[in-house]
């Protein structure tokens, strides 16, 4: 079984992904198995992937206007992301997500000229990428010139 770890980088430290301290559990690792969970909240200062990962989830619930990922290095999460606010680049790199990704108002996602895969492994009764709800109308995908494949889209 896996860890559930919150992204807990403050001024000060590195904002690298492998700096075990950047991560509440302080006991020396983060999430670098598919049954671990990397949850970013707001408050806190972006991340940035520097080794190419998979894990199971992850949430994005960060601040608005300014980024909380940024990836420098291939991410596969072979379940769901959730992103609620605050803004992820792939800057180039290349993004699985196996089952399904949920924008919410506020999510900004820049694809870059990233290889971007959503539902491969989709099993849900869902869409692979939901931007459906409600509270979705002020999610945004800037443009890019990467390559997309997606199980289902839904957007309002």
């Amino acid at each position: 079984m896996g860890y559930q770890y919150q992204w807990n980088n403050t001024s000060g430290s590195p904002a690298d992904w492998t700096t075990a301290a950047n991560w509440d559990l302080n006991n020396g690792t983060y999430p670098d198995g598919v049954d671990d969970e990397a949850i970013f909240p707001a408050g806190k200062d972006p991340c940035h992937l520097d080794t190419t990962q998979t894990i199971g989830e992850m949430t994005i619930s960060g601040d608005d206007g300014a980024y909380d990922l940024d990836l420098q290095a291939a991410l596969t999460v072979t379940g769901s992301l959730i992103f609620t606010t605050g803004i992820f680049n792939t800057m180039g790199e290349d993004l699985i997500v196996g089952t399904q990704m949920t924008m919410d108002n506020g999510a900004t996602f820049n694809p870059s000229s990233s290889m971007i895969s959503i539902g491969s492994g989709n099993s849900l009764a869902g869409y692979a990428l939901d931007m459906g709800p409600s509270d979705a109308a002020g999610a945004t995908i800037t443009s890019g010139s990467g390559e997309w494949y997606l199980g289902s889209i839904r957007c309002n």
